[in-house]
Formats: C-alpha cells, structure tokens, sequence
C-alpha cells in the first residue's frame, strides 16, 4: 500500500461514516438514546470536574450515592480518544465525533489487514472492510449505547500488528498499543475478545514465532494499560459481577441476524435480549460472496479463515450444551464476568468479511482471464468496484435510519445553589446525563457494577452532613473528588456524609469507615474542626508510572532496526492477486 492509497482510506473511512450517521450529524446538539445517556453522563462528570473545578475525575459524585470513575470498567474518560474529542466537543458532539472516527479507524484497519496480510486487490479489501466496519453489528449497538463496543473497530489493527511481529518484532508495538487502548476506552467486551482472536490466529500460523510475538505483545499490553488494568481489578474485586449462561441460538437464528435488517415477529419469544445484543446484518451478498470464500480458503494458507469463521460463529450460538465453546470458555477468569455470546458475531463477521473478499478476488481474476479484450477487462475491474460500492452503501444505509434515533434532548442545566441528591422516577436514564451540569446527583445505579443502591442516603436540597444533636455543621462544599466542611463537636462523634464509601477518600482530621448502610462516616474529637477530603486512589500514581514506563518500551521497540526484508519472506502470506492492484 502507498502512502496516497493509505491516505485515500482513511478518506473513504470517514466519508462512509460520516454518510452512515448524517441524521445524527445534522442534528448535533440532539443526544443518544439507548445506553447512551449513561455514557454522556460519564463524559459529562469528567468535563465537570476538569472544567469546573479543575480535578481529576476520579469520583462520579453525580450516579449510585457516588463511587469510583477511576475504577469504572466502562470508563473512557482515561483513553486519549476522548481528550481529542469528549473534552473539547463536549459530551455529546463528542461523543459522534468518537464513533465516526471509530468506524474510520475499522475500515482502514481491515482494508489494511485484507490488502497487506491477504494480498487482496483493493476493491476485495474495500469489500472486507464495510461489510465488517459498517456492518449491522455496529449499527445495532451503536445506536443501543454500548459506546464501549466502539473499541472493537481497534481489533484489525492488533492482528496486523500481531501477524507483522512474527517477523519484525517492531510491529508488536503497534498490537499492543491497540489492545491498551481497548482498554483505555472502557473495552470489557473488545479487550478479551481480542485478546481470544490473537491467541486463535497464532495457534493457526502454525509457527512458533507466535509464541515470542504473544509473549512480547502481551508483557507490553500489561505495561501499557496498566493505569487501567488495576483499577478495574480493584474494583471488580469489590463487587464481582456473576454472569450466568442464559441464552443461546439457533443455527437459523444466527443466519437471521446476519442478513435481516428488522428482527422476525416471534424472535423474541425465545430470548431474552433487545434485536440490538442480535442484529449483526452484512446481507445476503456478502454471506454468499462469503460462502463462496469458504470453498476457496480450503487450500493451504487460507484455511485459518474459515476454521475463524466455524468458532466465532459456535460461540456466537451461545449455551447449546455443557462441551459448547462458550460455555467452556465462560469458566475461564475475565470471561466468567462477560454475557451475551451472541456479540461474538462481531469476530465471525469480520472473517466473513474476508472470506468474500477472497471470493471477489477469485470472481475478478477468473473473469480477466476469460476476457482477452481491453473494454471487457476494464469492465471486470469496474464490475469488482461497483461490489464494492454496492455492499458499502447497502451497510450504509442501516445506519442512516438508526442514525435518526439520535433524537434525545440536548444536554442542559444550571447548577444548583449546593449539591444534593434528587428524586428520580420515571425517566430516571434520560435525565441523568444533565446531573454533573446541574451538581446534582442520584442514589439509582444504572452501571455494569453491581455496586448496589445505598437506601440510607437523603433526597432533596437539605444539608448533605449528618451530625449529632448536640453537634453544629457549620459549612460544607463539595466538588467532584473532594469535599470540606466545618463542624462543632462537643464530645467526640460521627459526622456522616450523604455518599457511599469508598476506601479511597482520604479525610484530614479523623478517621474515615463505612457505617452498616455503606456510608461514609468521619470520626472526630471534640471540638471545633475543618475537615479536608479528597478522593485519591492508591494506585493512582504508580499505575500511570507503569503505563508510561510502557509507552517508552513501546517506542523503544518501534524504533529498534527494521529487519531486512530478504530475512523475513513470510513475513506476509498469501498468493499474488491476479490482475493487478486496481
């Protein structure tokens, strides 16, 4: 690939997304729908404490009675993503500038991936990559919110980088950094997937160099996303989530999400899930191009596509018995905490992809050489095109309709005269993400956290401190991660707080412990004190030491010498396309 045709798609990326989401774009102040108030209430929390009080964001005083932004799996404020377009976009135009660069970054990942790795002609590749990156998976959840999955489009990105490396170990850099930043942008789904498709893809090469790629890619990653990874393990420690088996589908259901743009009347009446945890269209085209695919990667060097195609799809069918792949896979640590194996269909369309990329190659090199006359061969090449047009705009325009459902209210509110708890009802979702703007907050927990609901803590616009009757509050204020406030003791006692506890906050004076409800509750002498506390997390500090101790191994190992290309032939697998590169 030359630099211009690499230029041209990322173009192609952008232009596709930005056609694919145009509803949304035109109306840019209009908010998502689905999960997507949640996120924008997470962005919103960051953009509050940076903006307004100039802290870190390491404490969402604004959702569940308060806990841990730093801790939050789902998190994306860390990733620097979204400081290009969350911070300084805001929340929700942000947040539409996030997912189009997404679906960019996806295209031009799997056209990288067809082309380089696969030696496919560019209309093959381009084929590839909008059946996947534009596909109905993404579609259906991204207009659902699940924000987090957006981090699946980094996956070709770890493959390429991963298969490179066996070769050039330079190219390790490129696959870790792609997997830290799943992390960083709240990935539980796409991180261990991945992580699944590279040890798949290595056990496939057949070669032992992928252990040493493995081991090196894998030792960096946990460098790199270690100012993720230890908070997130902090806190799932603290509250687990258990996740059991409970869904599974057929054979025909499975091919029903691939090519079916609306759910069948009684799908429903078997599962548990929203059409948006099934939908994964790329149309009857490309499933039969993909078929077409399969019969031609049974010769050597082709085969690992469709045995990834034959497990992504088995685990995709979720629980069909106790020696199926997903409930085996489910026993395993990271796994155990996931659900839903129907969003492995993400991994199983991305080999379908290539499987038709192959078959339009196939289609394009057996017709060239049938046609001796220079019109007939221009017409292949053009014909080779217009498939690749013809499946880009049909994915297109899925999300063009689903694009409209970027509907919701902007994002308003003044904040009021002193923080406190509200009463929420119905509608609870669509208000939550105005709560930070406002300096409100709510005791509901809308969160994949099982943190649980504190039912002791207050409502209303009353002071946020508890004292004893023969006690004075004389003050309080509070910000995102920290809060002050004056009291007056005439014996020693407990001052509680209107938040949960967290072993994090740090008070000065007293002595800071959870209460049997779960809140936080400050320990003091008698007399007249001004307590200070912050929230500050004890692996703040080393853990970012660590991920940048990551980032200069990571550049270190880019710049090392490139190894010679007549050392490395295998390097890239795959036969030469017929008929040039057109």
């Amino acid at each position: 690939m030359s630099r211009r045709e690499r230029r041209w798609v990322w173009l192609a990326g952008l232009g596709l997304a930005a056609l694919a989401y145009l509803p949304a774009l035109l109306r840019l102040d209009a908010s998502g729908s689905g999960d997507w108030p949640w996120f924008h209430h997470q962005w919103e929390a960051a953009r509050v404490a940076l903006l307004r009080f100039g802290e870190l964001p390491t404490w969402d005083p604004h959702h569940c009675g308060g806990v841990t932004a730093w801790g939050q799996p789902q998190a994306q404020i860390w990733s620097p993503t979204w400081w290009l377009t969350g911070l300084p976009f805001g929340s929700v135009i942000g947040a539409k500038l996030f997912v189009v660069g997404h679906y960019a970054a996806g295209f031009a990942g799997l056209y990288t991936v067809a082309r380089r790795l696969y030696r496919m002609t560019a209309p093959a590749a381009a084929v590839a990559a909008a059946a996947w990156a534009l596909g109905g998976f993404f579609a259906w959840r991204g207009i659902g919110g699940h924000a987090t999955f957006l981090s699946f489009h980094l996956v070709p990105w770890a493959l390429y980088g991963f298969r490179r490396g066996h070769d050039d170990v330079r190219w390790c850099a490129l696959s870790a950094g792609a997997l830290a930043l799943m992390l960083f942008e709240g990935g539980t789904a796409p991180f261990p997937f991945a992580l699944l498709l590279l040890a798949f893809d290595g056990l496939a090469s057949g070669r032992w160099r992928a252990l040493r790629t493995g081991a090196i890619v894998g030792g960096l990653t946990a460098l790199l996303g270690a100012a993720r990874v230890v908070p997130i393990a902090r806190a799932l420690t603290e509250a687990p989530r258990p996740t059991p088996l409970r869904d599974s589908l057929e054979l025909h259901e499975l091919l029903h999400a691939l090519v079916a743009r609306h759910p069948h009347p009684e799908f429903f009446d078997h599962h548990p899930w929203e059409w948006m945890e099934y939908g994964a269209y790329v149309g009857v085209g490309v499933l039969l191009l993909a078929l077409l695919g399969a019969l031609l990667a049974l010769r050597p060097g082709r085969r690992h596509l469709l045995l990834g195609a034959a497990l992504f799809g088995a685990l995709a069918l979720g629980a069909r018995g106790e020696s199926w792949p997903w409930p085996l896979l489910h026993q395993l640590p990271v796994f155990e905490q996931l659900r839903i194996p129907s969003r492995f269909s993400v991994l199983l369309t991305l080999y379908l992809g290539l499987l038709a990329g192959l078959a339009v190659d196939a289609s394009r090199r057996a017709l060239l050489r049938a046609s001796a006359d220079r019109g007939l061969r221009l017409l292949v090449v053009a014909m080779s095109w217009a498939a690749a047009l013809g499946v880009s705009l049909d994915v297109v325009e899925q999300h063009a309709w689903l694009a409209r459902r970027w509907n919701e209210a902007p994002i308003l509110g003044a904040p009021a005269s002193r923080f406190h708890l509200v009463d929420d009802g119905e509608g609870y979702l669509s208000r939550t993400k105005s709560y930070p703007r406002m300096h409100l907050g709510t005791m509901r927990c809308y969160d994949p956290v099982p943190w649980g609901e504190v039912e002791q803590l207050w409502r209303g616009d009353r002071p946020q401190v508890r004292v004893d009757a023969d006690a004075r509050l004389l003050a309080f204020r509070r910000t995102s991660r920290a809060f002050s406030l004056e009291v007056e003791l005439s014996r020693p006692g407990d001052v509680t707080v209107n938040q949960r506890f967290d072993p994090d906050w740090e008070v000065s004076p007293g002595d800071a412990r959870a209460d049997r409800f779960g809140r936080l509750v400050i320990a003091l002498p008698a007399g007249r004190h001004r307590v200070d506390a912050r929230h500050a997390p004890s692996d703040l500090g080393w853990s970012w030491l660590l991920t940048l101790l990551g980032v200069v191994c990571a550049l270190t190992l880019w710049r090392l010498k490139r190894t010679p290309p007549a050392s490395n032939p295998r390097a890239i697998r795959g036969p030469r396309p017929g008929g040039g590169h057109a």
